[in-house]
């Protein structure tokens, strides 16, 4: 008998996950439509329907088209049913977005600054920025249902505990995710952001026509996310996707220092390891931004004068650029045949390039892979880690709807 109620709610769960994929993707049906669709009998639809709509989560909306008889209601998916939290807390000013469950229609954006590093102050500081959106929004506290925190670091997929991340202090383990918990009284993700960034590709940008692709990322630092067979791919610990790490050469490492900056791919073909090239060999190129090492906090100032010596035909930096392209292109030839990849989707500072820096990875790429890989702009800029912490927490609250009730 136990096993067969367990049975019973595993068919509930994943009828009423599939009812409410499809309204949503239809945008609205009558209960015969989904009975056809799903195949399902008209009594289950209908017991499964009733109880969404007791708990809010489907509306019926007007009556639908019909050749004869009476006409069927139109069943809606309630958008407003709760709201989700994204925070990207990549560079020194965090970011908020406050979303509806559609996550394209963002209510409101928010900034928070001087969190380059997130202490419990700067956390504390974020949180007190979504009251006030929801404030703002008239929203109450017990509506916002998940708050997906994109932070860059490695984080444990099954946990949200912090495995290494040098500019969370002060916050180890789930200490990050349970502060915001406990203010909110909501769930709370906590993800990776360049896994995020991979998520809103997938959902809302540039990779929403494949189901296999890395999403790479040239900022600072260089960093992918993967989608395998439609799924985040995190790794075993997290850690998938650093590619800023991959070792370039077989050259000895400095003892002491683990893998040195010249070994590996930042240096070769992130926006900052293009910048110290073109500081050590061309000073002249960056002189308005004065002496002394490279502010990480400027390096989009920085960036914006490479960019313009590459726009005007400079040879020495444009060599530079050519340089990072040919050794990006000998990294993802081969993570695309290993994987064997649809799209490779570029992000980050060096989009502002354009076509300077894509036709020439496009050659390279079509020069020695024989099946066709599409090389792709973002299409989501610098709101791709919030469009993928929105969907990450509208996924965490559908679960939490076919799962548990709420």
């Amino acid at each position: 008998m136990r096993a067969k109620g367990v049975n019973q709610k595993q068919i509930k769960t994943t009828n009423q996950s599939l009812i409410i994929n499809e309204i949503r993707a239809a945008g609205s049906l009558s209960r015969s439509d989904l009975a056809k669709k799903l195949m399902l009998s008209a009594p289950s639809i209908s017991a499964n329907i009733d109880d969404l709509i007791s708990r809010n989560v489907i509306l019926e909306k007007g009556a639908g088209t019909s050749a004869r008889g009476r006409k069927p209601i139109n069943l809606v998916f309630n958008y407003n049913y709760s709201y989700v939290v994204a925070v990207d807390m990549v560079s020194s000013s965090s970011r908020i977005a406050l979303s509806d469950l559609s996550g394209t229609n963002v209510l409101d954006y928010a900034h928070v600054e001087d969190t380059w590093q997130i202490t419990p102050e700067a956390a504390d500081r974020i949180m007190d920025a979504i009251g006030e959106l929801l404030s703002k929004h008239d929203i109450p506290e017990e509506k916002l249902h998940c708050i997906c925190l994109g932070s860059p670091g490695i984080i444990d997929p099954d946990t949200g505990a912090i495995v290494f991340a040098p500019r969370i202090i002060d916050l180890p383990g789930t200490a990050l995710r349970d502060r915001f918990a406990g203010r909110f009284r909501s769930d709370v993700i906590v993800k990776n952001d360049l896994n995020c960034s991979a998520v809103g590709e997938q959902l809302f940008g540039a990779g929403v026509d494949y189901s296999n692709f890395i999403n790479i990322q040239l900022d600072l630092g260089s960093g992918a996310g993967l989608i395998l067979n439609n799924q985040l791919y995190e790794g075993s610990r997290g850690s998938a996707g650093e590619i800023g790490l991959w070792i370039m050469d077989n050259k000895p490492v400095v003892e002491g220092q683990g893998v040195s900056l010249v070994n590996v791919a930042d240096y070769h073909i992130s926006v900052f390891g293009l910048l110290c090239k073109v500081k050590e060999r061309y000073p002249d190129v960056l002189a308005s931004m004065g002496e002394g090492d490279i502010d990480l906090h400027r390096i989009a100032d920085y960036a914006k004068l490479m960019f313009a010596a590459a726009r005007a035909g400079d040879e020495r930096v444009l060599a530079i650029i050519r340089e990072g392209v040919a050794k990006l292109g000998c990294v993802l030839r081969n993570i695309c045949l290993l994987l064997d990849l649809e799209a490779v989707i570029i992000g980050g500072l060096m989009l502002e390039l354009d076509k300077l820096y894509l036709e020439p990875l496009e050659e390279i790429m079509s020069a020695h892979i024989s099946t066709q890989v599409r090389i792709v702009p973002s299409t989501l800029g610098d709101k791709t880690v919030l469009f993928g912490a929105i969907g990450e927490a509208i996924n965490k609250i559908l679960d939490n709807i076919v799962n548990n009730g709420d």
